[in-house]
Protein backbone atom coordinates (compact mmCIF):
# COMPACT_ATOMS: atom_id res chain seq x y z
CA UNK A 1 0.00 0.00 0.00
CA UNK A 2 1.03 3.39 -1.05
CA UNK A 3 2.39 6.03 1.83
CA UNK A 4 -0.34 8.21 0.99
CA UNK A 5 -2.97 5.36 1.17
CA UNK A 6 -1.93 4.95 4.29
CA UNK A 7 -2.18 8.22 5.19
CA UNK A 8 -5.29 8.78 3.90
CA UNK A 9 -6.49 5.46 5.95
CA UNK A 10 -4.95 7.37 9.21
CA UNK A 11 -6.83 10.41 8.48
CA UNK A 12 -10.29 9.26 7.37
CA UNK A 13 -9.73 9.75 3.36
CA UNK A 14 -11.01 6.80 1.48
CA UNK A 15 -7.94 5.35 0.10
CA UNK A 16 -8.77 5.72 -3.33
CA UNK A 17 -8.76 9.52 -3.21
CA UNK A 18 -5.32 9.50 -2.16
CA UNK A 19 -4.60 7.89 -5.47
CA UNK A 20 -6.26 10.71 -7.01
CA UNK A 21 -3.91 13.13 -4.91
CA UNK A 22 -1.02 11.05 -5.62
CA UNK A 23 -1.63 12.19 -9.22
CA UNK A 24 -1.24 15.85 -7.91
CA UNK A 25 1.73 15.61 -6.19
CA UNK A 26 4.74 14.17 -8.29
CA UNK A 27 7.39 15.20 -6.22
CA UNK A 28 10.73 13.91 -6.50
CA UNK A 29 11.99 11.10 -3.84
CA UNK A 30 14.48 12.30 -1.34
CA UNK A 31 16.97 9.53 0.60
CA UNK A 32 18.19 10.08 4.06
CA UNK A 33 20.65 8.15 6.15
CA UNK A 34 20.54 7.91 9.74
CA UNK A 35 21.34 11.35 11.04
CA UNK A 36 20.80 13.54 7.98
CA UNK A 37 19.29 16.93 7.80
CA UNK A 38 16.14 16.81 6.33
CA UNK A 39 15.89 20.73 6.71
CA UNK A 40 16.77 23.07 8.80
CA UNK A 41 14.69 25.47 11.59
CA UNK A 42 14.45 28.87 9.65
CA UNK A 43 15.13 27.48 6.34
CA UNK A 44 12.97 28.81 3.41
CA UNK A 45 9.66 26.72 3.02
CA UNK A 46 10.11 26.10 -0.62
CA UNK A 47 8.44 22.04 -0.15
CA UNK A 48 6.10 20.16 1.26
CA UNK A 49 7.46 16.63 2.24
CA UNK A 50 5.26 13.13 2.57
CA UNK A 51 7.41 11.18 4.48
CA UNK A 52 7.03 7.44 3.30
CA UNK A 53 9.14 5.90 5.10
CA UNK A 54 10.72 5.87 7.93
CA UNK A 55 10.82 8.19 11.31
CA UNK A 56 12.12 11.93 11.92
CA UNK A 57 12.80 13.82 14.45
CA UNK A 58 11.51 17.10 14.56
CA UNK A 59 13.22 19.74 17.06
CA UNK A 60 11.94 23.06 18.14
CA UNK A 61 12.55 25.87 19.54
CA UNK A 62 9.47 27.71 20.63
CA UNK A 63 10.77 30.69 22.40
CA UNK A 64 14.65 32.43 22.13
CA UNK A 65 16.78 30.97 25.01
CA UNK A 66 13.67 28.27 26.05
CA UNK A 67 14.35 24.83 25.82
CA UNK A 68 14.51 22.45 22.26
CA UNK A 69 11.21 20.12 22.05
CA UNK A 70 11.77 17.04 20.41
CA UNK A 71 9.33 15.13 18.82
CA UNK A 72 9.36 11.84 16.53
CA UNK A 73 7.26 11.49 13.04
CA UNK A 74 6.77 8.30 11.65
CA UNK A 75 5.52 7.65 8.11
CA UNK A 76 3.00 8.31 6.47
CA UNK A 77 3.15 11.61 7.02
CA UNK A 78 2.76 15.27 5.89
CA UNK A 79 5.25 17.72 6.63
CA UNK A 80 5.63 21.45 6.22
CA UNK A 81 2.59 22.20 5.38
CA UNK A 82 1.90 25.45 6.85
CA UNK A 83 4.99 26.85 5.96
CA UNK A 84 4.77 25.45 2.25
CA UNK A 85 1.26 26.89 2.30
CA UNK A 86 2.77 30.40 3.47
CA UNK A 87 5.63 30.97 2.20
CA UNK A 88 6.98 31.68 5.59
CA UNK A 89 10.22 30.04 7.19
CA UNK A 90 10.49 26.59 8.82
CA UNK A 91 9.33 26.49 12.34
CA UNK A 92 11.48 23.10 13.10
CA UNK A 93 14.24 21.18 12.03
CA UNK A 94 14.27 17.55 10.76
CA UNK A 95 16.89 14.75 10.96
CA UNK A 96 16.20 11.38 10.12
CA UNK A 97 16.69 8.97 12.98
CA UNK A 98 17.13 5.70 10.37
CA UNK A 99 16.49 5.23 6.60
CA UNK A 100 14.05 7.85 5.40
CA UNK A 101 12.65 8.40 2.60
CA UNK A 102 10.78 11.82 1.45
CA UNK A 103 8.17 13.30 -1.23
CA UNK A 104 9.51 16.49 -2.27
CA UNK A 105 6.67 18.56 -3.81
CA UNK A 106 8.16 22.01 -4.25
CA UNK A 107 5.97 24.68 -3.47
CA UNK A 108 5.40 26.28 -6.75
CA UNK A 109 3.80 23.50 -8.55
CA UNK A 110 2.12 22.69 -5.10
CA UNK A 111 -0.11 25.69 -5.50
CA UNK A 112 -0.48 25.41 -8.94
CA UNK A 113 -2.05 21.61 -7.70
CA UNK A 114 -4.27 23.09 -5.31
CA UNK A 115 -5.80 25.83 -7.47
CA UNK A 116 -5.90 23.42 -10.39
CA UNK A 117 -9.23 21.81 -11.41
CA UNK A 118 -10.11 18.03 -11.94
CA UNK A 119 -10.15 15.06 -9.32
CA UNK A 120 -6.53 14.66 -8.50
CA UNK A 121 -6.05 18.50 -7.08
CA UNK A 122 -9.43 18.07 -5.18
CA UNK A 123 -8.27 15.00 -3.89
CA UNK A 124 -5.22 16.83 -2.85
CA UNK A 125 -7.15 19.60 -0.90
CA UNK A 126 -9.21 16.84 0.88
CA UNK A 127 -5.84 15.04 1.64
CA UNK A 128 -4.46 18.02 3.14
CA UNK A 129 -7.37 19.73 5.02
CA UNK A 130 -7.80 16.56 6.49
CA UNK A 131 -3.84 16.48 7.49
CA UNK A 132 -4.58 20.32 8.81
CA UNK A 133 -7.66 18.97 11.24
CA UNK A 134 -5.35 16.25 12.65
CA UNK A 135 -2.86 18.52 13.56
CA UNK A 136 -5.30 21.47 15.01
CA UNK A 137 -6.80 18.45 17.00
CA UNK A 138 -3.83 16.96 18.60
CA UNK A 139 -2.46 20.58 19.29
CA UNK A 140 -5.79 20.71 21.21
CA UNK A 141 -5.97 17.95 23.16
CA UNK A 142 -2.37 18.58 24.21
CA UNK A 143 -3.00 22.08 25.06
CA UNK A 144 -6.17 20.53 26.98
CA UNK A 145 -3.61 18.20 29.12
CA UNK A 146 -0.88 20.86 29.96
CA UNK A 147 -3.46 23.22 31.59
CA UNK A 148 -4.93 20.51 33.40
CA UNK A 149 -1.60 19.10 34.80
CA UNK A 150 -0.70 22.99 35.67
CA UNK A 151 -1.22 23.80 39.10
CA UNK A 152 -3.75 26.89 38.74
CA UNK A 153 -1.43 29.43 40.21
CA UNK A 154 0.60 28.89 36.80
CA UNK A 155 -2.68 28.66 34.49
CA UNK A 156 -4.32 30.95 32.53
CA UNK A 157 -6.01 33.90 34.39
CA UNK A 158 -9.85 33.19 35.67
CA UNK A 159 -12.09 35.70 33.35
Amino acid sequence: MSALRRLAARLGVEPDRAELAGAAFPGAARVLHAGDAAWAADAPADALELLEEGTLELELRPHPGGPTLRHEVHAPALLGLPSALDGGPRASAARAVGPARLRVLPRGPLLQALHGAGPGAEALRELILAALWAELSEGTLALRDHLRVRPPAQGLPDP
